[in-house]
């Protein structure tokens, strides 16, 4: 080890050493060769220190740390320097090792490293400042052509603006126009659909747009209406509507569904016109002959027009059991308002494309549907009398529960006369539900009675 540490040299031209002494002061170790196996303890440094006992008693406090002494420098003897050595005790062997420099010659090599550190930092700077200058330069010219291109875009976007305030400004004038959300509550409406409607602004929004739906327009339009525009379709069509004095109008309207940038619908835009003068009279007939106006439902034309235009289906005909004593007993307008409500049953209760609801009298109404599946609407018509039939109606502060007969008949040809005969036949036998078979009465034997 000693070897090895005589051959070691460190620092600035490598003048750096170790020495080694023990405890006792004898120098075991020193480039100076006629220093080794000498008593060092009294050995007395330029500013009058003990170095030897002084380090000895360093590293027996603590033991490692500096020391700081007046010595001559070892490339001129007549200069004297500050010194600071590092001593450390090696406790196993009872040895110092130390080692130290001159403060002298840490300055020069600081100096150096300042004047190395600053010519370096000037030539950094002067590059830097370059670098910097070509960036200003890159981002000046960047910031002119993001410029250019933003008044171009702020041009074109005024422009769209202005175009579409004018394409705003002959819809409003032209056509009656309302917004809403997807759940159909009013969030703009123009100044034409407060002149037709009779509503103002603050009267609509915020309200479902069926605040001016007329109660005689068809319930299967609305519900075809929103099937096609919640698939985001455009829906076409023209629609009566009620204004706020209890006036019908009629619009023909145009419903398109908005999509945000993602693709969903976050609102519906109508724009519609007033034809109320060219269709009132043809729809006034049309509704006559095609539509019961106590219900809203298709009558009996209608459902005889529907049923030939398809060569198969089946039908069921629905009859309250003794309505007349409700007619007699509780009023006409209690039996109107029974036959109301268990119109929206069946129609609610049966709300789908597969059917199709209509009153083709009194009391009785009619289920149909294209769809030859005779089962099927056996099982619908009995699931309705066991679930909504036991529901009672609440008439004068009493509850009536009505009970109900029906008949059904599929095929093509004279459908709707065998659900009669099958609904005839219900009655008699009084059963809840009949379906048409050869053993009823035949329908010659029908037509003589």
């Amino acid at each position: 080890i000693f070897s090895e540490l005589e051959k070691d040299r460190f620092g600035d031209g490598d003048y750096g050493y170790f020495w080694i002494h023990d405890l006792n002061h004898i120098m075991l170790l020193h480039p100076n060769k006629e220093l080794i196996g000498h008593n060092m303890k009294n050995f007395i440094t330029h500013d009058n220190q003990y170095l030897f006992q002084n380090i000895e008693k360093l590293v027996k406090e603590k033991g490692h740390g500096y020391i700081s002494y007046i010595w001559n420098r070892p490339e001129d003897i007549n200069i004297d320097d500050e010194k600071t050595s590092y001593v450390h005790l090696i406790k196993d062997w009872n040895m110092i090792i130390g080692s130290g420099f001159y403060l002298t010659e840490l300055r020069e090599m600081l100096k150096d490293e300042k004047e190395l550190i600053k010519s370096s930092l000037y030539e950094n700077l002067k590059e830097n400042l370059i670098l910097i200058g070509i960036l200003i330069i890159l981002s000046i010219l960047s910031a002119l052509f993001v410029s250019k291109k933003i008044s171009k875009i702020e041009a074109s976007r005024k422009e769209q603006m202005n175009m579409l305030k004018q394409y705003k400004l002959i819809l409003d004038k032209s056509a009656v126009v309302s917004k809403t959300d997807t759940d159909g509550f009013i969030t703009y409406v123009n100044s034409s659909f407060s002149k037709i409607s009779g509503y103002s602004k603050d009267e609509v929004i915020g309200k479902n747009h069926n605040i001016v739906r007329h109660p005689e327009s068809p319930k299967s339009q609305f519900r075809s209406l929103w099937k096609r525009i919640k698939r985001g379709k455009v829906w076409k069509g023209l629609i009566k509507n009620k204004n706020k004095n209890g006036n019908s109008y009629f619009n023909n309207t145009t419903i398109l569904p908005i999509k945000n940038a993602d693709g969903d619908i976050i609102e519906y835009i109508s724009a519609a016109t007033d034809v109320s003068e060219l269709i009132e009279n043809r729809t006034k007939l049309k509704s006559v002959f095609s539509t019961d106006s106590l219900t809203g439902l298709g009558n009996r034309v209608s459902l005889i027009k529907l049923i030939s235009k398809n060569k198969k289906g089946v039908l069921c005909l629905i009859n309250i059991d003794r309505f007349k004593e409700i007619n007699d007993t509780q009023g006409h307008d209690t039996g109107d308002n029974i036959i109301k409500e268990l119109g929206d049953r069946i129609f609610n209760f049966l709300n789908d494309d597969v059917y199709t609801i209509f009153r083709v009298q009194a009391d009785v109404f009619a289920v149909y549907t294209s769809k030859e599946n005779e089962q099927e609407m056996l099982n619908d018509i009995t699931d309705f009398i066991n679930i909504v039939g036991i529901k009672p109606y609440h008439v004068n502060n009493i509850n009536i529960i009505l009970t109900y007969t029906c008949g059904i008949a599929s095929g093509s040809e004279n459908i709707f006369t065998y659900a009669d005969i099958a609904l005839s036949e219900a009655k008699q036998k009084k059963t809840r539900v009949k379906t048409y078979d050869a053993s009823m009465n035949n329908i010659e034997k029908y037509k003589q009675n």
